[in-house]
């Protein structure tokens, strides 16, 4: 294309302000990844160095299907919902508005790990790839929901992006990663895969809050209300459920017929408010004068 164009190219033409900004955002951006990378692959470091290479092949695998979620859920949400954040900071409703797409995109990523729990040993015993999987397949969930946690930093990261602070997100992963990644030691040693688990989660979820705690500074709103808690409970009931009474003691089809009942059930009460807003709208048009 440069061929093309060349004509219309002079880099001695350049907007010195708009190059400013983008690197303002740009190198910042650069930094923050290898500040996540040293949280994330320092458990990997530490298994390598304490436990066996098949452990870290164990854990190395679970990750990478763990991922998953970044594929399906967190880039295309990231794609449409970073320019919108961003052309709606001077919106009158911006508060409530960053409080609804929070809670939805926590119950909708929680169901998109409730349905990988089910039906991802299935789908691989059908390819044949249940063997190979097999050991991992435990730990998939919980990387899953820690990798889930970090992606909500799209939406409670706002007010580092409206301030033009984008080092401050660096600033958080190195020292949340400093701490995981001593918190892991003694963890690895003691509990094994199961440790570097749960310390990754609570890695994640300790940089979520200090990435709102210092956003917050610059634009806040409502991360928490009772309606988490009820529908924390709800997916903790569909879960014991299904853990009890369904799993292994039934066919697969039943498997099926209960997780598509449990998630109407649930995107039903995550998105009760949209429906009964299209539902109102609806008697307006079909009765203009009730």
């Amino acid at each position: 294309m440069l061929l093309f164009h060349y004509k219309h190219i002079n880099i001695f033409d350049l907007n010195k302000k708009e190059i400013r900004i983008l690197l303002q955002f740009g190198l910042p951006s650069i930094f923050a990844g290898i500040a996540i990378m040293i949280g994330e692959w320092g458990d990997k470091f530490l298994i390598n160095q304490f436990l066996s290479k098949s452990e870290l092949g164990v854990f190395s695998m679970a990750f990478r299907i763990a991922l998953l979620y970044n594929v399906i859920i967190a880039v295309p949400f990231a794609l449409v919902w970073n320019p919108l954040m961003m052309k709606l900071r001077t919106h009158q409703e911006i508060k409530s508005i960053f409080n609804r797409v929070a809670y939805l995109y926590f119950g909708m990523s929680a169901l998109f790990i409730f349905g990988v729990y089910v039906f991802l040993e299935p789908v691989l015993t059908i390819l044949a790839f249940d063997n190979k999987f097999a050991d991992s397949f435990s730990y998939i969930p919980l990387l899953m929901t820690a990798v889930a946690l970090g992606s909500l930093q799209n939406i409670y990261s706002a007010g580092i992006f409206y301030a033009r602070k984008p080092i401050l997100i660096v600033y958080v992963y190195l020292f949340s990663g400093t701490i995981n990644f001593i918190c892991s030691y003694f963890a690895i040693i003691k509990f094994g895969l199961l440790g570097a688990t749960f310390t990754f989660i609570i890695f994640k979820l300790i940089s979520l809050l200090l990435i709102y705690y210092v956003s917050s500074k610059y634009f806040s709103f409502k991360i928490f209300s009772t309606e988490y808690i009820k529908l924390i409970l709800l997916y903790s009931i569909v879960i014991s459920i299904y853990v009890e009474y369904i799993l292994g003691e039934l066919p697969f089809i039943i498997d099926i017929l209960y997780v598509f009942m449990s998630c109407s059930g649930l995107l039903y009460f995550l998105f009760r408010k949209e429906f009964a807003g299209i539902i109102s709208r609806f008697r307006n048009k079909s009765y203009p004068n009730t």
